[in-house]
């Protein structure tokens, strides 16, 4: 009888806790982080004749459009919203160049109608990983919905991880490889090799895009990029934001034809682009990250303008 009595009590302190309303002049709870970034999702690649060019190399100058892309993240699920395509402009500068010198045809004439509108999706907890890490592939292969428990933090080690990772990615997820190399990283073909390294840059980029991943996570992957054979600094550039960073570029195709990425100089990836050859004149920034970020109450709120 004792017990339940006092069982009853501390339910009763409990649903009290509960019901009693925030202090006067405490801040309101903000469990949902949310970024905005500004996404370059079509390229058109223009001739010397202002005609699209279905070679890229062939292509004279490349226009593109921008779409906000929003994402939140809450402790019971996510949301990813797109926004409308803006109006068609030259990448970089030497792509300006280009298209004042055949003439200036009209961009919007030259691109057609965008077909990028408004949408978005939703998911619990459970799919949170997939959302941000992409399903059928990072998200199957570290720790549900822990992603990041388990991994090193220091650059090298985060190197030989993500490299095995993508390695178990090819081989136990897209069945590639002879028993050998399925048995045996080391096995594989040296461009089989080459193909786990590239992936696992491209998984780099993922993780440093993704708002849940820890400082010192984000700080290794930068740490990371910069020991890479043949990356070299391209100096203070400036990204679609106007915020200005430390250029690195990377060798070859760099992360999934990324290979320029700027850093904020601590923590943060700003920007990712690429350029050929990789200077500013010819930089084409196709992702600018976080340029509005912050904390908000719910899934689909946006932080208040300063």
């Amino acid at each position: 009888m004792r017990n339940r009595a006092a069982a009853a009590v501390i339910a009763a302190a409990a649903l009290l806790a509960v019901a009693r309303p925030a202090a006067p002049g405490a801040a309101p709870a903000r469990p949902v982080t949310y970024s905005k970034t500004l996404c370059n999702h079509v390229t058109l690649y223009a001739g010397a004749a202002g005609r699209p060019a279905a070679d890229p190399e062939a292509g004279v100058y490349a226009i593109g459009r921008i779409a906000d892309e929003e994402v939140w993240v809450g402790p019971d699920g996510a949301r990813v919203a797109r926004g409308h395509e803006g109006a068609p402009y030259p990448i970089s500068a030497a792509d300006e160049r280009a298209w004042r010198a055949a003439g200036s045809p009209d961009l919007q004439r030259l691109m057609g109608r965008s077909h990028y509108g408004n949408h978005g999706s939703t998911v619990r907890r459970k799919r949170i990983d997939d959302m941000l890490l992409g399903s059928g592939e990072l998200s199957h292969l570290l720790p549900a919905g822990a992603p990041y428990r388990d991994m090193p933090r220091a650059a090298s080690d985060l190197k030989t991880y993500l490299v095995r990772t993508a390695w178990r990615q090819r081989t136990e997820l897209s069945g590639e490889g002879d028993a050998a190399c399925v048995a045996d990283e080391a096995a594989c073909p040296a461009a089989m090799r080459e193909r786990y390294t590239s992936l696992a840059l491209t998984y780099a980029v993922v993780m440093l895009e993704d708002p849940r991943a820890p400082a010192a996570l984000r700080t290794g992957l930068i740490e990371l990029f910069r020991g890479l054979p043949r990356t070299r600094s391209l100096g203070k550039l400036i990204d679609r934001a106007g915020r200005t960073g430390d250029a690195i570029g990377l060798s070859g195709s760099g992360a999934d034809g990324l290979n320029v990425l700027l850093i904020d100089g601590g923590s943060r990836l700003l920007a990712e682009g690429s350029a050929n050859p990789p200077d500013a004149a010819h930089l084409r920034w196709y992702r600018t990250l976080a340029v509005e970020r912050g904390r908000v109450a719910r899934i689909g709120e946006r932080p208040a303008a300063n």
